[in-house]
C-alpha cells in the first residue's frame, strides 16, 4: 500500500524541468494569467474568449498547498462562461492529494466530474446512459477521461482499459 501511494504521488511529477520552471515564472513570478499578459505562439491569450466550455474548479478545505479561495479568481477570469456552466467544488476535510486521489476523490469529486460531463454533453445534444461511462479512481484518470468533440457533437470517453464515443441522437 506504501508503494503503490508513492508510485502514483511520484509519477504526477514527471515532467520536463524547463517545462515545470517556465510554468513557475509565468504562472506564479510574472503572474502572467492574471495580469492577462500570458502569450501562446506569440499571440496575447485573452481569457475572455472562453465561452462554450464547462468549467469546474475544486479545492480542498485544508490544502496546505493551493489555500482555499483561488478558485473564485480562475471563475473570475473567464467571465464569458455562463454561470451555469461553471462549478467551484470546496471538499471538506481534504488536502491537497486528497483532491486528487482516495475516497473523497472517488465518493464526492469523481461524482461531480461525472455530472458536470453529463450536463455539458446534454447541452450539445449528446445523450448516454451513465452506465456506459466508467468511474474514475483518481484525477490522471479523470483529468485523461472525456473530451468532447462538440463539432461533430461527440463525446469520447477515454479510460485505460476502453474507449467509448457517444455520438448525438
Amino acid at each position: 500500500e506504501f508503494r503503490k501511494f508513492y508510485d502514483e504521488f511520484l509519477a504526477v511529477e514527471d515532467m520536463p524541468a524547463e517545462f515545470y520552471l517556465q510554468t513557475i515564472d509565468e504562472v506564479f513570478i510574472k503572474e502572467s494569467i492574471t495580469n492577462g499578459t500570458m502569450e501562446l505562439d506569440g499571440e496575447l491569450i485573452d481569457l475572455g474568449d472562453i465561452n462554450d466550455v464547462t468549467m469546474m474548479t475544486v479545492e480542498g478545505e485544508q490544502d496546505d498547498i493551493s489555500a482555499p479561495g483561488q478558485q473564485s479568481g480562475a471563475h473570475d477570469l473567464c467571465p464569458n462562461i455562463p454561470d451555469d456552466m461553471k462549478l467551484a467544488h470546496l471538499e471538506p476535510k481534504a488536502g491537497h492529494y486528497g483532491i486528487f486521489s482516495g475516497r473523497r476523490f472517488k465518493e464526492n469529486i469523481a461524482q461531480r466530474i461525472i455530472a458536470m460531463t453529463y450536463q455539458a454533453a446534454a447541452r450539445k445534444g449528446i445523450e448516454y446512459d451513465p452506465v456506459d461511462l466508467p468511474m474514475p479512481q483518481t484525477w490522471a484518470d479523470a483529468k485523461a477521461t472525456v473530451y468532447a468533440d462538440y463539432d461533430r457533437k461527440n463525446a469520447v470517453i477515454n479510460t485505460p482499459a476502453s474507449t467509448i464515443t457517444l455520438e448525438a441522437a
